[in-house]
C-alpha cells in the first residue's frame, strides 16, 4: 500500500506538473528538547542564518499531524545572514540515510537574526523545493524575538501558518 504522499510524487514526475494536494497539516508535533536544541542552533550561529532538515512521520487521511523526531544540522554554505544555502550531496545523504532508519524528510529548518517570517529569498526556495515535496513543513526561528512560526506552501501557491505544539519528551 503506498501512501498518498508517494502517489503525488509519482504524479508530479509523470505530469510534470504542481498537483493539487488533498490534504493540509493542520498540526506539527515537536518535544521540548528538539525545540531546545533548534534555539541553540539558531543563536550558536547568530548573525548568520542556520539551516537544518527535519526528519519524522506525517499521520493522517485528509487532514495531516506532522511529528518531527529528528533534526539534522546542514552547514549554510553561504555564511549570510540573509539567506541559506546548503551542500546538495550533504542533504541527500542525510536523506537516505533517515529513509532507512525509517523517517520521513518532512521539512526545513532555518532561522532568521530578526523575526520569523518567509523572506522573498525563502519563497523562492520553498516554491522550488515544494514542487518535488508539496508536504514539507518550513520552521523559521527568530533570533530578535526568539520565537518560532511554522509554514507549509497550498496548492494556491500561496503559504498558511502552521501551529507548533511542543511535549515533554
Amino acid at each position: 500500500m503506498y501512501s498518498k504522499i508517494f502517489l503525488i510524487k509519482i504524479l508530479y514526475l509523470e505530469k510534470k506538473s504542481f498537483p493539487v494536494l488533498p490534504m493540509k497539516i493542520e498540526k506539527i508535533h515537536i518535544s521540548n528538547s528538539l525545540i531546545a536544541s533548534l534555539t541553540q542552533l539558531s543563536e550558536s550561529r547568530f548573525p548568520e542564518e542556520c539551516c537544518a532538515v527535519l526528519f519524522g512521520h506525517i499521520i493522517g487521511e485528509t487532514t495531516l499531524e506532522l511529528h518531527i523526531t529528528r533534526i539534522i544540522e546542514l552547514k549554510n554554505i553561504v555564511h549570510s545572514n540573509v539567506e541559506f544555502r546548503w551542500d546538495d550531496m550533504e542533504f541527500y545523504t542525510h536523506c537516505i540515510q533517515q529513509a532507512k532508519e525509517g523517517l520521513s524528510f518532512v521539512g526545513v529548518f532555518h532561522s532568521h537574526p530578526n523575526d520569523p517570517y518567509i523572506s522573498g529569498h525563502d519563497r523562492d526556495v520553498i516554491k522550488n523545493i515544494g514542487k518535488l515535496y508539496p508536504e514539507l513543513v518550513w520552521i523559521v526561528y527568530g533570533n530578535r524575538t526568539h520565537t518560532f512560526k511554522a509554514f507549509t506552501l497550498l496548492h494556491t501557491n500561496r503559504f498558511g501558518e502552521i501551529p507548533i505544539l511542543s511535549r515533554h519528551n
